[in-house]
């Protein structure tokens, strides 16, 4: 599980938005106080939906659902159709806030039902605006902007520049989260240049940290930085709590990112002291979190166990679904990591159950990959591939969703266009109609058959994307069972020779037991290089790096020979492919091998470097080396230069009697 997951997790979630808290229970006092002398009228029902609006903004999403259904009630009494939708949006808000994404989508539909009655183009565009919100926190992005950008027009005619910065806003959160940064900066910076036109210097504020928020998720953290703390400045003078706790919790991220963590640490609990004060629990709950996987990469387990329990107390009270889901993720890798698999398992296991209650199908498969490689760790290789299987499903029907879309993308713009022709053909008078009829007749047919051979295109396309997706997988099961019939095959039969000569109890028998026994674990360790190699989560270096070390530690330390492991911090993010992985971690464990059995080394140096686009990997020991000209090298040799042919690397091996040896492995990256 990555080391800041659940942070970036949070921070897309809470932060995106840097909602600021007006006032808190002095403003639901005085809403109270109106509501005390107010009649059943329009007045009452706009009071009701700001007291339900405020409610949310604390963090007490049941009360605002519960007054949000009295606004709606006395809006139904009254035929107040524009109040009715208000009520809708916010009764929705609250179940958004919660992450019930599902339900919050059915109240935003029902508002949307509405629209042929409304004359309030503002409230149109805040239906469309929320429906937007729902679609891309499940991830539909293409739906999220379509509704974004009809939110955008309806704010365009009600000249409502409020709901044209949050439209702005919206649109940057959907390509943010898409991972399309350029693009988000520049919604982001067309909504700041709105706000900063009418000095509002919340909302500035709010800008400024969504444009820090980008530029961290590129890692340039000190432009980032400078935006927090532009924000930070405007929130002191607008008196902002709620604000200026939010920048602490962002900076502590950021900080966090440049591995200061002892400063991030501190300012998070800056954030949290802030947040308790005002009673926000939502973002105290997150602060936690945030806190929890900072003591847990710090090794502080115990802490961060009670930070996870914490948040997940107050998340389940205030029934935010989204963050349980991610709460319980991060909680499994507190597991994980100390080694408690059946307590991660749960943990898991909880996540998922929210994941699909959200209907969050990138949350979902999270939870299918994290569950495979916990289940390998468990050496529980059933379970393991049956959820690396249903991860790979998932992402197929994503991939044919997404091919779906296109094509329905494709054909809605010709008959958009095929629409825009037979309008224009009406203005014409006869003789020309006649010979530009024949002209779209032309133009209508090669549009379709244009059409029709992109659609064949696209199916040709996926048809060979799903074959050799197969020959991909055919090709692991070929590799997989090679790897069971060589190794696991030998050592079957191994255990069967051994076990004939216990059986005769002949003297021998002690020693064909420790033999069974030690061929026993060869199989689980063979076993779980292939489960290992064939988990995607694996794909980046810095998994395999980490592996690699385990595996040093382990045998050098029962053979007492002293090793350096060095490895450049550039070759964390790189990835491997599936077979370049196995082979270049199966080489490293051979050379590893045969140094600790026949090197009679007392000291080993490996280091791991990236060189002008090179991986170089190169294992040193001082022990009695051999002569490399002999042909009695064994299998082992002759096993690791073909899986370097196999990756197209070079490898070279250095050795003379009395001198040591050295092993050099060159991948291009």
């Amino acid at each position: 599980m990555k080391k800041r997951t659940i942070i970036i997790l949070f921070l897309a979630y809470f932060g995106i938005n840097h909602v600021c808290i007006a006032q808190g229970q002095s403003n639901i006092d005085s809403l109270l106080l109106v509501l005390k002398t107010s009649k059943d009228d329009t007045d009452k029902v706009n009071t009701l939906k700001r007291l339900a609006a405020e409610y949310s903004s604390s963090s007490r999403y049941e009360e605002s659902k519960k007054i949000g259904l009295e606004s709606l009630a006395l809006a139904k009494k009254l035929g107040y159709e524009n109040g009715m939708a208000s009520a809708l949006l916010t009764i929705g808000t609250a179940f958004y806030s919660q992450g019930d994404y599902v339900i919050a989508f059915e109240k935003y539909k029902d508002a949307v039902a509405l629209i042929s009655k409304l004359t309030d183009k503002s409230i149109i565009g805040n239906c469309y605006l929320d429906i937007g919100m729902v679609l891309s926190r499940q991830g539909n992005y293409p739906e999220a902007l379509k509704n974004h950008r009809v939110a955008l027009n309806c704010f365009k005619e009600a000249g409502d520049r409020t709901g044209l910065a949050k439209a702005f806003s919206n649109l940057g959160v959907v390509y943010y989260e898409k991972g399309q940064y350029p693009e988000a900066l520049q919604y982001y910076f067309t909504y700041l240049k709105m706000v900063e036109r009418d000095g509002d210097k919340k909302l500035m504020a709010t800008a400024y940290v969504n444009i820090g928020i980008v530029y961290d998720a590129q890692h340039n953290t000190a432009v980032a930085m400078k935006f927090y703390e532009m924000a930070l400045a405007l929130d002191r003078q607008t008196g902002d709590k709620s604000g200026m706790a939010q920048c602490y919790s962002y900076m502590a991220n950021n900080y966090y990112r440049r591995d200061s963590v002892a400063t991030a640490i501190d300012y998070n609990k800056r954030a949290f002291a802030i947040f308790e004060e005002i009673g926000d629990k939502a973002w105290s709950a997150y602060v936690r979190n945030t806190l929890a996987q900072m003591n847990a990469n710090g090794s502080n387990y115990k802490q961060a166990l009670e930070d996870y329990s914490s948040s997940l107390k107050t998340f389940g009270e205030i029934g935010d679904t989204f963050n349980l889901f991610a709460s319980y993720q991060g909680m499994a890798g507190l597991y994980y990591k100390q080694g408690m698999f059946k307590e991660a398992i749960k943990c898991l296991e909880n996540a998922l159950v929210m994941a699909r209650k959200i209907n969050g199908r990138d949350n979902i498969n999270s939870c299918y990959i994290n569950m495979a490689g916990t289940y390998e760790a468990m050496n529980d290789y059933k379970n393991a591939l049956e959820y690396y299987e249903m991860y790979v499903n998932l992402n197929d029907s994503l991939f044919n969703e997404k091919k779906s879309m296109q094509i329905a993308e494709i054909n809605t713009k010709y008959e958009t266009e095929k629409k825009d022709q037979d309008i224009a053909l009406l203005n014409k008078d006869k003789e020309i109609k006649e010979v530009e009829i024949k002209k779209q007749k032309l133009l209508k047919y090669s549009f379709i058959g244009g059409l029709g051979l992109i659609i064949v295109l696209l199916l040709f396309g996926y048809r060979n994307y799903r074959s050799q997706q197969v020959m991909r997988l055919q090709n692991i099961r070929n590799k997989i069972s090679g790897d069971l019939h060589d190794d696991i095959g030998s050592t079957l039969n191994s255990i069967s020779i051994y076990s004939e000569v216990a059986r005769k109890k002949d003297g021998q028998q002690d020693e064909a037991l420790e033999m069974i026994g030690e061929a026993s674990r060869k199989i689980i360790d063979a076993m779980s290089d292939i489960v290992w190699s064939i988990n995607p989560d694996n794909d980046s270096f810095s998994k395999i790096i980490f592996r690699m070390k385990s595996l040093a530690y382990n045998l050098f330390r029962a053979k007492k020979i002293e090793f350096t492991f060095h490895s450049d911090e550039t070759l964390n993010e790189k990835k491997l492919s599936l077979e370049e992985r196995r082979n270049f971690y199966l080489i490293f464990k051979e050379a590893v091998n045969n140094l600790v059995k026949y090197s009679n080394a007392s000291r080993a140096a490996i280091t791991l470097t990236n060189e002008n686009e090179f991986i170089k990997l190169r294992i040193q020991d001082d022990g009695i080396g051999f002569d490399t000209s002999q042909n009695n090298t064994g299998n082992g040799l002759k096993n690791m230069k073909r899986r370097a042919g196999e990756m197209k690397a070079a490898f070279k091996i250095e050795s003379a009697p009395g001198n040591g040896t050295q092993i050099e492995l060159i991948l291009k990256s």
